[in-house]
């Protein structure tokens, strides 16, 4: 296994896409799972910290390390496409450091769809499990927990699970026994005691999941790193749609956009639940303000000079009845005040990825915004029942506006889930951004919200899941990591501060 030392090498895994940074004496390159064993092995005897590392798109530092040792992914990205069986979904089998993108492109030649859609193509399947990551398909398809069948792992003393989704479940008590398989190839059971907090109905990835009969596969999947290495896992895949219409509408103010948001994603849960698939049914519906559209206008100048707010949606659909679809969204956007003149439709593979690379821009423009700061990233990541989500809209713009500050905001419209980017253009700005953003998490979390709907706590918000679950909940974390970790080496200062571990 390769291991590098020297600080410019290590630089490059000090960091993610907040522009986080931490530090490190190392970082492996393991090129198999027997290799993950030992380097565990190792470290844990010696009680080295390790940080898992993937492709570096995360946003809250959980892959930036806090001291010890980083183990890169990277190689473990081989993977098979395996066909649909007898009465069973078609499914891909990956290494962790296995990029989307690569996946994404696999199943479509086989005709095939991974419904998850995190934003980044770029990152690494075993990232978006330590997450939970979603994306814009989120709306129809859920989120990755949805989506693993299987997991392999090894744990902090190079203890090996093998988890297949249904096989191992949650007693009452929330008791829960796993078959480990030790270095030596000697098997054990591992007895664990889950916590009893109770997490919120909506889409959510703070902390671990718990929650009465639960699976076990789920116990690990939103873990950030903090339970073990996830190696590798089995996705389930679907079959990819006849046609797919894409579209970008443009709006000449933001209540117009959220109107028409949330009428059409009211129609297109009472059509699916109709299983009606001659009617609106989006998978997807990705918000911009004007904010965000003035960051890419000079990279896209179609885009109307008066547009204030845009929409971009997708609806799966098959030919037949694809006209009668285009219709239907017209008058829909037209009741909301939308030209039909200006907006941006497409029903070819080619067409979606240039209006799904025009949403993804926004992001990477912010990115490059913090660079030119050397700032930090605040961006939010909570979400908030749908009864209270135009009101968190208008408090959050009316609280940037009060205070001065640069922002803004795109994301998941029909989750109630946006991302707030505040940018801040100097150390003062961002403390005051901060400050705001706490102020904004008690407002979420009065709605009966989550701090955390996909991009995880890492380590820049362990400050907001103690504030979301309190203290008692925050210990049994704490517990539940120590008999899966005795040694507290994995993921340090993730998800909660280290003396939660050491009480």
């Amino acid at each position: 296994m390769q291991r590098l030392t020297q600080p410019s090498e290590i630089d490059p895994f000090l960091t993610d896409a907040s522009n986080f940074r931490g530090h490190a004496e190392g970082v492996a390159f393991p090129e198999n799972e027997k290799e993950i064993v030992e380097f565990l092995q190792e470290c844990h005897a010696h009680k080295t910290s390790v940080t898992v590392s993937g492709c570096g798109t995360g946003l809250t530092g959980g892959r930036v390390p806090a001291g010890g040792w980083v183990l890169a992914m990277h190689r473990l990205n081989k993977f098979e496409i395996r066909p649909r069986g007898t009465g069973a979904f078609a499914s891909a089998f990956a290494g962790a450091g296995t990029a989307l993108k690569d996946l994404q492109a696999a199943a479509f030649q086989a005709g095939l769809l991974y419904p998850s859609d995190p934003t980044s193509l770029l990152s690494f399947l075993g990232g978006n499990v330590a997450t939970n990551a979603s994306g814009s398909h989120a709306f129809k398809y859920g989120v990755t927990r949805d989506h693993v069948r299987r997991l392999r792992m090894v744990l902090a003393n190079g203890d090996l699970l093998d988890l297949w989704r249904g096989q191992f479940l949650a007693s009452a008590g929330r008791r829960l026994e796993l078959p480990v398989v030790k270095p030596s190839g000697a098997q054990e059971i591992l007895k664990l005691r889950l916590p009893d907090y109770s997490m919120p109905p909506i889409k959510h990835s703070a902390g671990y999941f718990v929650k009465p009969g639960m699976d076990a596969v789920d116990l690990f999947i939103g873990s950030e790193g903090t339970l073990g290495v996830v190696t590798a896992m089995e996705l389930n895949l679907i079959p990819l749609p006849q046609v797919i219409l894409s579209f970008v509408v443009f709006f000449s103010s933001e209540e117009e956009a959220w109107n028409f948001a949330a009428d059409a994603k009211k129609q297109s849960h009472a059509n699916r639940l109709s299983r009606n698939d001659a009617r609106m049914q989006a998978r997807s519906f990705e918000y911009m303000d004007g904010a965000s559209l003035d960051l890419v206008r000079a990279q896209y100048p179609s885009i109307p000079a008066d547009s204030r707010a845009a929409i971009y949606l997708e609806q799966e659909c098959q030919t037949e009845t694809q006209d009668m679809l285009l219709d239907q969204w017209s008058c829909l956007m037209e009741k909301h005040g939308a030209s039909l003149e200006d907006f941006w439709f497409g029903d070819t593979p080619e067409e979606e990825l240039k209006f799904r690379a025009f949403r993804h821009e926004i992001p990477l423009k912010v990115k490059a915004f913090l660079k030119t700061h050397n700032q930090t990233k605040v961006g939010t990541d909570y979400a908030v029942p749908d009864a209270h989500f135009h009101e968190m809209l208008w408090y959050e713009k009316k609280r940037v506006k009060e205070l001065g500050l640069y922002s803004v905001s795109f994301g998941h419209m029909a989750d109630c889930h946006l991302h707030l980017n505040i940018l801040p253009r100097s150390p003062e700005e961002h403390a005051k951004a901060w400050t705001l953003y706490e102020e904004l998490v008690d407002k979420a979390l009065a709605y009966g919200g989550t701090v955390a709907a996909e991009h995880g706590v890492g380590k820049l918000k362990t400050a907001f899941l103690e504030k979301m679950f309190g203290a008692k909940a925050i210990h049994e974390m704490a517990e539940l990591k120590k008999q899966l970790d005795p040694a507290g080496i994995l993921g340090r200062g993730t998800l909660f501060d280290e003396n939660f571990l050491n009480e």
